[in-house]
């Protein structure tokens, strides 16, 4: 015999049948070929598809909904308010914030963290041990490594790859096919708003605006300006700028 919680309540069951009119009080919708594992918890006002395989001592948060065809693994848990779309993969203990929308065929591995009000991309894959903060939007085709660390409010756009042990600092934006092979993060005096990043692909980011590193060898003292930097920090950054040129010739 198995055992569940729906909306904290614990129900022993010999199969999921055994539980419709539970599943109707807390308004639980269960598709065909579904599996739960023992020991999960369910609350209320869910509505899960056909062929969806849930693992053991997971917790799948209230007004959730999860399409077809997807798999979460053993003590994982899954926010309030998430929409899981069709063939999502969710990996062993990781853990998915409130609010957050993943799109088809996307995977996010083992220990993984994925922060509120965050969008994982179609065919998306973030690799074990990786932590995303709140606000990011990753796009479709994205393949982030393992041991990760993402900011709050990061925008990682299209086919873009992360390397390994990237760390990527708040508010950062990387382009579309970016290849980050290799990770440089500066942040100025004035905290993540000041920042200078060193994105790949000889691509630079002063503030919140992105720019070809050849571009703003020549022109960084005028970009700095239209960023609002005093002074000071423009002779500050100057010297995080020539870092990160020697970092983009290793």
């Amino acid at each position: 015999m198995k055992k569940i919680y729906l909306n904290k309540t614990e129900f022993k069951y010999n199969n999921l049948d055994e539980l419709e009119i539970e599943f109707k009080k807390n308004n639980i919708n269960i598709g065909e070929g579904c599996t739960i594992g023992d020991c999960s918890s369910l609350a209320q006002d869910i509505a899960i598809g056909k062929n969806v395989s849930i693992g053991s001592y997971c917790q799948i948060g209230k007004s959730t909904t999860i399409q077809s065809n997807v798999v979460i693994g053993n003590r994982s848990s899954i926010g309030d308010h998430c929409m899981l779309f069709s063939n999502v993969s969710i990996g062993y203990r990781t853990c998915i914030g409130n609010y957050v929308s993943m799109m088809p065929k996307c995977t996010v591995n083992n220990r993984c963290t994925v922060g509120s009000n965050s969008i994982i991309g179609d065919g998306s894959n973030i690799k074990s041990k990786t932590i995303t903060k709140s606000n990011c939007s990753i796009g479709n085709n994205v393949v982030i490594g393992n041991d990760v660390a993402i900011g709050y409010d990061v925008s990682i756009r299209d086919s873009s790859k992360i390397c390994d042990g990237a760390c990527i600092g708040n508010f950062t934006s990387i382009k579309e096919n970016t290849n980050l092979n290799k990770n440089l993060y500066i942040v100025g005096s004035l905290g993540p708003a000041s920042a200078i990043t060193y994105s790949g692909n000889n691509m630079v980011s002063v503030g919140c605006k992105n720019y070809t590193l050849n571009f703003i060898e020549s022109n960084f003292e005028s970009v700095c300006r239209e960023e609002g930097f005093s002074k000071d920090q423009i002779e500050e950054y100057k010297v995080y700028l020539s870092i990160i040129i020697n970092f983009s010739k290793l």
